[in-house]
């Protein structure tokens, strides 16, 4: 069995992708690589990468249609552009492979376990609470919760993942459906492991998030990278070359800027100042407000209402 990894980017993201495939590649065990991207060549990947060639970004789902659709493998691991493993790290997953195979019924296996927002889930139901083990093959989520499919490097069964997409929506809205339609399948589960196979960091943030104020919180979302990009990007010497932008936190600021500025005056809290992004007392009281509310809430309203 050949062991592959698919994964799909539209050329407005497809920065992270040529440092994605160096880390994962590193690891020297996944047969091939197939990646589905509107990004013309060059690539900048191995000899082991089939680019399917996409004339425009279709969203995520139809994206994935399409890479699905020159699959040859029935088994294969998915992963997100941004999801980029970090350190040298072994990668062994014959024994989850193996898994796939005797258990029919698995239609995903996340590699790695739940969070905690699961059993904080599992509590409020009061449904049991088992803290899973590596010693153990894998576990079931509970398809009343609603995030028991994600999209977390996992090894999916290409039948389960073509019954769960449908075309078109950005990842977090396919999440929920494909969540949805995964909960009315008679043949397949999700599931879990109790270790973390892959190490890796996510790269991408949405634009969306709490501390930015109510002005800056009303524009259109967009993509930002994590400080932890920029800090690997440093500490690489990898040269960003697009305008996306960076959210930074450090000693106490907080910045949206330039990425390449971002590297080039990495640690440099003058210079961050320039993008420090300015708000309100009543937004900030606001924004740590709305964190705890959805902090508690979360359990009750992470099930199904079908």
């Amino acid at each position: 069995m050949r062991k592959i990894v698919v994964l799909q980017s539209p050329a407005k993201l497809y920065e992270v992708v040529p440092v994605f495939y160096k880390e994962l590649n590193k690891a020297n065990y996944f047969d091939e690589f197939y990646l589905a991207t509107d990004k013309k060549e060059p690539h900048g990947l191995g000899g082991n990468v089939k680019v399917i060639n996409l004339e425009k970004d279709l969203g995520w789902e139809a994206n994935l249609k399409i890479l699905l659709e020159n699959i040859p493998e029935d088994i294969f691991v998915m992963m997100c552009d941004d999801h980029v493993t970090v350190g040298e790290q072994k990668v062994e997953l014959d024994k989850y492979f193996e898994v796939m195979k005797q258990a029919p019924e698995l239609g995903r296996l996340q590699l790695s376990p739940p969070t905690r927002n699961y059993y904080k889930f599992l509590k409020v139901r009061g449904l049991p609470v088992v803290i899973p083990d590596d010693k153990k093959g894998w576990y079931p989520y509970d398809k009343r919760y609603r995030w028991h499919l994600n999209f977390q490097p996992s090894i999916w069964r290409k039948d389960f993942l073509s019954e769960v997409i449908e075309g078109g929506g950005n990842r977090s809205q396919m999440e929920i459906r494909a969540a949805e339609r995964a909960r009315r399948s008679k043949r397949y589960v999700s599931g879990y492991i109790g270790s973390y196979a892959l190490r890796y960091e996510n790269f991408l943030a949405s634009c969306q998030v709490d501390h930015i104020d109510f002005t800056h919180h009303r524009k259109k979302k967009t993509s930002v990278y994590r400080e932890e990009f920029i800090r690997y990007a440093k500490r690489n010497n990898y040269q960003l070359d697009s305008n996306k932008m960076a959210y930074i936190r450090q000693a106490g600021l907080q910045a949206l800027m330039p990425s390449k500025y971002a590297v080039d005056h990495f640690g440099d809290r003058e210079a961050y100042k320039k993008y420090a992004i300015k708000r309100s007392s009543l937004a900030y009281r606001w924004s740590r407000l709305k964190r705890r509310l959805r902090a508690r809430i979360a359990p009750f309203i992470s099930v199904s209402g079908r």
